[in-house]
């Protein structure tokens, strides 16, 4: 039985800033299903690579397929609504809203975009508003913030905002997630709880992860396929156990670390 074809495809993308090369010619595929780890030294152009397939940045060169469609250098926007989504190493929350609220915003078609629908369709807008919110507590449920939903977000932690983030993504009913660095910031006993939660949030998903991280001893658990890049190249790609004894990914990133 063939392979099922890859849900993202990275062909040779590359952009310079300033005459630096931060993504040189990268080359890499996610099946769909999968959890893939997308890992390098600070500087290696990993960001800079989620940039480039989410739409952030546009590329100089190369193309980024997504279930089979072209969306090189579209929009953001137009590339989330397709089902691809990202989270970032830094969550920004609305501080002086309630988590609910935050999460609500996220919803595809929030009749806060559109005055003209608020004004003129005052009924229907207050419909989709309380759908939103309706959806909201269901994604606050699911991942485990549900007893914080009235609270203010700038009293979260730093791993519940992580969460916050996350409910915020799956509102849209994302096909593939793009995680920067998710356990930054978390405390270990939350951070094994997150991880629990997006490996079962894949299984009753359907969900396909491509995530930055620095945390070698996860990457290595949970990933079954890594892509190591360096200088803005890809330089391994393969399961765990191939990554971790390639003399390349050895010399350019785990050292001693792999060794022992």
């Amino acid at each position: 039985m063939p392979e099922p074809a890859p849900i993202l495809e990275v062909e040779d993308i590359a952009v310079s800033f300033g005459g630096i090369h931060a993504v040189a010619g990268t080359t890499f595929d996610v099946a769909p299903g999968s959890v893939t780890a997308l890992i390098g030294p600070n500087g290696a152009g990993k960001t800079t690579a989620f940039n480039l397939i989410t739409g952030f940045v546009k590329p100089d060169q190369g193309t980024v397929r997504f279930k089979g469609a072209d969306i090189t250098g579209k929009r953001p926007d137009r590339i989330a609504a397709r089902g691809l989504v990202r989270t970032f190493q830094l969550t920004k929350v609305f501080s002086k809203m309630t988590v609910r609220d935050n999460v609500a915003l996220a919803a595809s078609g929030n009749p806060g975009e559109n005055f003209s629908r608020a004004l003129f369709q005052p009924r229907s807008s207050r419909r989709a508003e309380a759908d939103a919110r309706r959806r909201a507590d269901q994604m606050l449920t699911e991942v485990g913030l549900a007893r914080m939903a009235d609270e203010y977000a700038g009293t979260l932690s730093g791993g519940q905002r992580k969460l916050l983030e996350l409910a915020r993504v799956l509102m849209n009913d994302p096909d593939l997630l793009l995680l920067d660095e998710p356990m930054a910031g978390v405390n270990p006993t939350l951070g094994r709880e997150l991880v629990a939660l997006l490996l079962r949030l894949r299984d009753e998903r359907n969900l396909t992860y491509l995530f930055v991280e620095h945390n070698i001893d996860l990457v290595m658990e949970i990933s079954e396929q890594v892509v190591v890049m360096a200088l803005g190249e890809v330089i391994s790609v393969g399961p765990p156990d191939h990554v971790r004894g390639d003399p390349k990914v050895i010399d350019a990133y785990l050292g001693s670390e792999v060794e022992a």
